[in-house]
């Protein structure tokens, strides 16, 4: 029991996450979203290839595949609780930025990490989320905002007295989504990272 409710947690989780639908909606409008643009299967290159009420929409599923992810499983093991969501969480991510028919090509997993971190804790979560939109209205780097989401994400969790466990599975989660910035990270560092609504930005 100790493993098989963390491995199918991840399994669910990484169905979920394959919802991948930016690249749905840009199949839709005749187009590979990830052969546009920043080539991320994500909300920012969406608001930049196909519009704003565009990305929001994916953002917004895929804040919800998270949510729905964390709910299905600690409906299925409500005695694990957080712990059990927060590996659906993890699951949600991978499937995110891995999904396996897409040849492992996806987004960066912030939309899922936000809906994920909302749905543990909703006032947590927003507060961290407030955090995330005003570094992006004052500094308007949607990857910086991000990276600043990540790193805080944990303290959080441990201000909040979560577990030691879903703290350091959201370390993971974090490990992951910087991964997946590192080309923003590097841009960020020799200052050539471009801002929301620059179309041509990465």
């Amino acid at each position: 029991m100790y493993l098989i409710f963390r491995i199918l947690a991840l399994l669910i989780g990484y169905g979920f996450g394959m919802i991948q639908i930016a690249y749905i909606i840009g199949k839709i409008k005749g187009i590979d979203i990830r052969e546009h643009g920043s080539g991320n299967a994500g909300t920012t290159n969406v608001v930049r290839v196909l519009g704003f009420k565009t990305g929001f929409f994916v953002f917004v599923v895929d804040i919800l595949k998270a949510v729905a992810a964390f709910l299905v499983i600690v409906a299925i093991f409500p005695e694990q609780g957080v712990v059990a969501g927060i590996y659906a969480g993890l699951g949600v991510v991978l499937g995110h930025c891995f999904p396996f028919y897409l040849n492992f090509r996806g987004g960066k997993g912030m939309a899922s990490t936000a809906g994920l971190i909302i749905v543990i804790d909703p006032l947590m979560g927003l507060t961290i989320m407030a955090v995330g939109v005003g570094v992006v209205i004052f500094t308007r780097y949607v990857s910086l905002a991000s990276l600043i989401v990540i790193v805080i994400t944990p303290l959080f969790l441990y201000i909040y007295a979560f577990p030691t466990e879903v703290v350091l599975v959201s370390v993971g989660i974090g490990t992951i989504c910087f991964y997946m910035h590192r080309g923003n990270i590097g841009r960020l560092i020799k200052g050539t990272e471009r801002k929301i609504f620059d179309k041509t930005a990465k």
